[in-house]
């Protein structure tokens, strides 16, 4: 799952709180960060994945991606 991120995806952080696996970073476009939530569904390892977040921002004046949060419960 972690191992294989798709291109156009940059996930800059991984953290555990309360059993609950959260993902965050940056998507080059919304289809992309849809399809990465996609792809850790397809798992099954997974009750629920939610996408808590997903937002576009400028990066610098010539950049801008999606920001996203991934919320993964066990």
């Amino acid at each position: 799952m972690f191992d294989t991120v798709p291109a156009g995806v940059a996930p800059t952080s991984l953290s555990i709180r309360n059993g609950e696996i959260s993902v965050e970073g940056y998507a080059a476009t919304r289809t992309t960060a849809i399809n990465y939530v996609g792809q850790i569904e397809e798992t099954d390892l997974f009750s629920a994945v939610n996408i808590a977040l997903l937002t576009t921002v400028d990066l610098n004046p010539e950049t801008r991606v999606m920001q996203f949060l991934i919320n993964i419960n066990p």
